[in-house]
């Protein structure tokens, strides 16, 4: 069970940046969430070299679009760290209950992502849209290098002392 927890957890990337955002209460530190939201939308308007019109078109669908897929993301890893927390005390049939509800949610995120790439294509061409395709992936890249790089003895992002 802990293997699916580690594999879970690697693949989104995207969620280990909002573990840099926490305080030790729980508490989101909005200007670390902030500032990695503004070094994403500037690496993607760079990769994906938006003009104003576009950009101005493209960023409140792609805000959209991140917003439903955030939520399904933070549902599932909810549901895996209450696997992870109660495994032992779980019933067979409340564990497949949970695991069924994971499977929803990757049909769910496909169902957004196919929403959302209509929605794309009527603001960008195809050739903008594969470069904000691979733009995501190489954010994601660029993040995890960054924090590899913390690791490191690198610098470490600032936090916010609220």
């Amino acid at each position: 069970m802990k293997r699916i927890y580690i594999i879970f957890l690697i693949s989104l990337v995207p969620l280990m940046t909002f573990a840099q955002g926490h305080n030790g209460h729980g508490k989101m530190q909005k200007n670390s969430h902030e500032e990695m939201r503004a070094e994403k939308v500037a690496y993607l308007t760079t990769q994906i070299d938006l003009s104003i019109n576009e950009a101005q078109k493209f960023w409140p669908i792609y805000n959209a679009y991140q917003k439903e897929f955030e939520a399904l993301i933070t549902e599932a890893h909810d549901i895996m760290a209450f696997i992870d927390d109660n495994e032992s005390n779980l019933s067979n049939t409340e564990v497949e209950t949970k695991i069924d509800r994971l499977i929803q949610i990757d049909l769910e995120k496909a169902a957004v992502t196919s929403k959302y790439h209509k929605l794309f294509k009527t603001v960008l061409s195809n050739e903008k849209i594969a470069k904000l395709y691979l733009a995501e992936n190489g954010f994601r890249r660029h993040l995890l290098e960054k924090y590899r790089q913390c690791g490191r003895g690198g610098n470490m992002p600032p936090r916010d002392s609220n």
